[in-house]
């Protein structure tokens, strides 16, 4: 299992990130009991690179964490909830005295599946002051299942060991999931694309909550879900700066591999994009420049490594293992 942590790196007083998140618990779907508490170990980190309009002095890093674990065949499958001990404060939606908490449903073992994963958080994600602008929440499969995307209310807290029913961070007056930024603001999502359409009339940070749900044959099988907080900037071009055009996505599999790596481009996904290969260390292995919508790459020796695909407007990477 991999996770990925964002965290506000524009002040100085930011407290470093622990090697290990403690008190992840994986609990039963059916009963609520729970099955382990997993402790992932931090791989990496890296800055989110941030386009030119972006809001003065605002830094995300994002954190890689893993952890392997066995689980045993369960019809109701299971999920998993960790909750921060604290997060961003100066934010307008949601009451700031609060933690916040994160959660996966995963299917069945018995079910072959890779959950779907969110891209990489583009550098583009931020608003336009009193301008409407489109960012990229996308999840990628490389089981090729349905992928559902909705807005959701942020979740607060669980009950024991992190199980259901989940709390609801408090909203602050005048919010709510309907005005996720505010009454005279306006957000949107495309249910099948996951791209978010925002047009934010007041200028400050916003918690938004995004849910990607899984469907094979038309039935649910499991969801994955980011909260991250949005900044306005009020220094964006008059046309909306996210081109879809040139949108990248990517599907890397098989993972684990043993040496051959697929990656398999979206359409238009090729123009002006970059595969690179790191090792756990960060340096930079090998570059590539895409054939067409699908490539073949070759890593010999075994390990874990990174893939970043990337273009002018967005940046994905993916960890994978090679044995």
């Amino acid at each position: 299992m991999v996770f990925r942590v964002f965290v506000d790196c524009s002040s100085s007083g930011t407290p470093p990130m622990p090697t290990s998140l403690n008190n992840v618990y994986l609990l039963n779907a059916n009963t609520n009991a729970l099955v382990s508490t997993l402790s992932p170990t931090l791989d990496s980190n890296n800055s989110v690179p941030f386009d030119a309009t972006a809001p003065s002095g605002v830094c995300i890093r994002t954190y890689y964490y893993s952890v392997l674990t066995n689980i045993n065949y369960n019809p109701s499958g299971y999920y998993l909830s960790f909750q921060y001990s604290s997060f961003y404060t100066a934010i307008l939606n949601y009451n700031a005295n609060s933690t916040l908490l994160w959660t996966l449903d995963l299917a069945d073992p018995r079910i072959v599946n890779s959950t779907p994963e969110f891209i990489d958080l583009p550098g583009h994600a931020y608003f336009c002051l009193n301008n409407s602008k489109n960012i990229d929440f996308s999840c990628t499969d490389s089981d090729g299942d349905s992928l559902v995307y909705s807005l959701s209310t942020s979740y607060s807290s669980a009950g024991t060991n992190g199980s259901k029913p989940y709390n609801p961070v408090p909203y602050s007056p005048g919010y709510s999931l309907a005005n996720l930024i505010g009454s005279s603001s306006s957000i949107s999502i495309n249910s099948s694309t996951g791209i978010v359409t925002a047009n934010a009339t007041m200028a400050g940070s916003y918690l938004i909550g995004v849910i990607c749900e899984e469907y094979r044959g038309g039935v649910k099988i499991g969801q994955v879900r980011r909260d991250i907080v949005l900044t306005t900037s009020n220094s964006c071009p008059t046309t909306n700066i996210h081109e879809t055009s040139e949108d990248l996505m990517a599907t890397i599999f098989p993972n684990p591999s043993n040496g051959l790596l697929n990656i398999k481009l979206s359409s238009n996904s090729n123009l002006n994009t970059t595969i690179e290969v790191f090792n756990i260390t960060d340096s930079l292995l090998n570059r590539y420049r895409p054939t067409g919508l699908n490539n073949q790459i070759s890593i010999e020796e075994t390990g874990t490594y990174f893939i970043k695909v990337s273009n002018k407007n967005k940046v994905i990477t993916k960890k994978v293992i090679i044995q």
